[in-house]
């Protein structure tokens, strides 16, 4: 994935997230149900999306400042 389907994809997971915890026991989002029981899986991907894309953060900048800012 890149950086920018990492991100698309967070911001979809914190939403669900977000509906979840305001609007109450199950929320569906693009065709998938997610209910209050499931939302530590929500919670757990948005873990491994912030990881990733923190480590692809910090790959990129080293390889820039390797190269003088050219990757």
């Amino acid at each position: 994935m890149t950086k920018a389907e990492l991100q698309a994809e967070l911001a979809k997971l914190r939403q669900t997230e977000s509906r979840i915890l305001t609007g109450g026991q199950a929320v569906t989002t693009d065709g998938d149900t997610v209910t209050e029981a499931t939302l530590f899986r929500v919670q757990e991907k948005i873990k491994e999306l912030e990881s990733r894309l923190a480590w692809a953060t910090r790959r990129r900048n080293a390889v820039s400042a390797r190269f003088g800012g050219r990757s």
